[in-house]
């Protein structure tokens, strides 16, 4: 069964929310998971990708676009009907739907927008119907 953390904003909209995506990133790759974080578009795929290179001035997390022909860093991005790598164990999911796959973790990262809730609302009630562990935790950005 997976766990889902759901990472609930109390500020910030999405700016705060790629940001916390990108620590969340960090901390599950110093720990030797394999992460995957899941977004919708393209637009949100090159904002992310950018993103992850750049988010700290003192370091970056290295990743490859999934799929792809030669995944070597433990990171990868890709869209969401992409499906993700057998490798992920950890699934961020930046996208406006539910992840599908069987991820042992997931972290729902949800922005403080009324629009956000609403879908997190949502993606929530959908693990909850597959029997998933939930927790939630409130993220004050500074």
């Amino acid at each position: 069964m997976a766990k889902v953390d759901f990472y609930l904003l109390e500020s910030g909209g999405l700016p705060a929310r790629n940001t916390l995506a990108c620590r969340l990133v960090g901390k599950a790759h110093k720990l030797d998971h394999g992460v995957h974080v899941m977004v919708d578009n393209e637009q949100q795929l090159d904002a992310t990708d950018k993103l992850l290179w750049t988010f700290s001035d003192d370091s970056f997390l290295a990743h490859d676009r999934w799929p792809g022909e030669h995944i070597v860093a433990s990171v990868t991005l890709g869209l969401a009907d992409d499906g993700i790598p057998d490798a992920a164990n950890v699934c961020i999911n930046l996208g406006d739907t539910a992840v599908a796959t069987d991820c042992a973790r997931v972290a729902e990262v949800v922005a403080s927008e009324a629009t956000a809730k609403a879908a997190g609302r949502q993606h929530y009630a959908t693990y909850r119907d597959r029997g998933w562990d939930l927790d939630t935790h409130q993220i004050a950005i500074r």
